[in-house]
């Protein structure tokens, strides 16, 4: 039996750890998926200045089932005509435009990541409020624009 075998069964678990590491939470989670990803996509291209060529389809393959696998799952979702409502967890949260009040808060105050909210057309990222401990308000992030939410 080739030795390099005996190499691959003795890593092997190493590998496993990783990989279920970079699913979790937290900067080393997100170092490790993104040395994975960017491995995987070195392995898929060749790139350089000023052009993209795919090396393997098979290894494209490989980076789309990384990039499925490292997805993390939606947390709740969003509705309304304007995407005026965050469902989470049974909790009802509403744009801040449709509230009368006004907030001591600005995207300056974004705290910690908390998930992701999808209707199937556009994703939100969501994130606690920095000074809010009561939980009340979250704050939405899409493309460029962000919105504060405040629970019902």
């Amino acid at each position: 039996m080739p030795l390099i075998w005996v190499g691959f069964t003795v890593l092997s678990p190493l590998a496993a750890f990783v990989c279920r590491y970079a699913k979790g939470e937290g900067y080393a989670a997100l170092l490790l998926s993104s040395l994975l990803m960017a491995d995987f996509f070195n392995m898929a291209f060749a790139f350089g200045w000023g052009y993209l060529d795919l090396r393997s389809a098979l290894e494209l393959l490989v980076l789309a089932g990384a990039v499925a696998a490292l997805q993390k799952p939606a947390i709740g979702r969003v509705t309304g005509a304007e995407y005026q409502f965050i469902e989470i967890e049974g909790e009802r949260y509403v744009a801040e435009w449709c509230q009368e009040e006004k907030l001591p808060f600005s995207g300056a105050d974004r705290g910690k990541y908390l998930g992701r909210v999808t209707d199937g057309n556009i994703t939100m990222r969501v994130f606690s409020v920095k000074g809010d401990e009561s939980g009340k308000f979250l704050y939405a992030l899409w493309d460029w624009e962000g919105e504060f939410y405040i629970r019902e």
